[in-house]
């Protein structure tokens, strides 16, 4: 029986698994197989996440910039701006400033994470110079470097993930309530700019 963890000399290739082994090993690879390409799911998934949050809050942005251009040169277009209508005016564009803000922070930058690079380089050498056909240490590690990350006190690469995604649906949430009341205001203005 051969102890678990040590690996054979560099100038020898590592021994082929017996027969018995084989629906063993097998069944271990496609297990491994299974939490790999779940974790490279969710990590995916998140980062669409992430994207299409971004994606949505330049729009909102743009379409803020452009109001918030607008109202000043539709305030300015009437004959006599009361008092009334420049505090609705001050009001729509702070609302909208604000909106602008919250998705900016939509697109704030946040850490990321992933597998440590060193240590999958490492183990790349290992399998080449090892000429292994069947070792599962290399998929488990990456599997376990998605999940879990490279320290025990540190995230994961999918916990970072989950975190953007998140912090970016927050903040966007946010952002699309400040619309709302932005609209909210701006149509106020409106409607005392025909009146």
């Amino acid at each position: 029986m051969k102890s678990q963890g040590q690996k054979p000399p560099a100038d020898q290739a590592a021994p082929l698994p017996n027969a018995e082994d084989a629906p063993d090993l097998v069944a271990r690879a496609a297990d491994t197989a299974a939490f790999l390409e779940q974790a490279r799911w969710l990590l995916a998934w998140h980062q669409e996440r992430a994207t299409g949050l971004a994606s949505r809050a330049v729009s909102m942005l743009g379409f803020v910039g452009v109001i918030l251009a607008l109202v000043p040169a539709g305030v300015s277009s009437s004959s006599d701006p009361g008092l009334p209508l420049r505090i609705t005016m001050v009001c729509a564009c702070f609302s909208l400033f604000v909106t602008a803000v919250l998705c900016l922070l939509v697109l704030a930058p946040r850490p990321a994470g992933a597998p440590q690079i060193r240590q999958l380089r490492e183990q790349w050498a290992d399998y080449v110079a090892q000429n292994r056909v069947r070792d599962l240490a290399v998929a488990t590690s990456i599997t376990e470097g998605l999940l879990f990350g490279t320290l025990l006190d540190s995230p994961s690469p999918l916990d970072l993930a989950r975190e953007d995604a998140d912090g970016r649906a927050k903040w966007f949430k946010r952002a699309t309530f400040g619309l709302l009341v932005s609209t909210g205001a701006v149509a106020l203005l409106v409607l005392q700019l025909l009146w």
